[in-house]
């Protein structure tokens, strides 16, 4: 009789210790979701900034060169314009690089540790 109550009382405690795996394992997967969702939201936003300001950037193209009143005084405000959006586009470029290797960080994360608990770092 024992023997069935230790065998019994060891089967339990396997099945304890086999849903507290699978329950830590579905907390991590969770908490890695919510983490790329959090990431690609904020990048997301960033992104929507950048729409807006190159909207804003268009805008005021058109209204300095409405506001010129001779030709050189037009093409010395396209050129500093043009100028200004060639920064945009440089930093448009390292901000895409900047997010691109953050996506694949935490994706690596994901991958290598994201199952066995750990957090990703941003």
């Amino acid at each position: 009789m024992a023997e069935k109550q230790t065998a019994s009382t060891e089967g339990a405690f396997e099945a304890a210790h086999l849903f507290q795996l699978g329950k830590e394992r579905t907390d991590a997967m969770f908490n890695i979701q919510k983490e790329l969702l959090d990431a690609y939201s904020e990048l997301s936003r960033a992104w929507a900034a950048r729409v807006k300001s190159e909207v804003d950037f268009w805008s005021d193209l058109a209204a300095k060169l409405s506001d010129t009143h001779s030709a050189p005084e037009g093409l010395e405000a396209y050129k500093n314009l043009v100028s200004q959006r060639m920064q945009m586009a440089s930093d448009d470029g390292q901000r895409l690089l900047i997010d691109s290797q953050k996506i694949m960080s935490a994706l690596a994360q994901t991958l290598t540790g994201g199952l066995h608990g750990t957090k990703l770092k941003s």
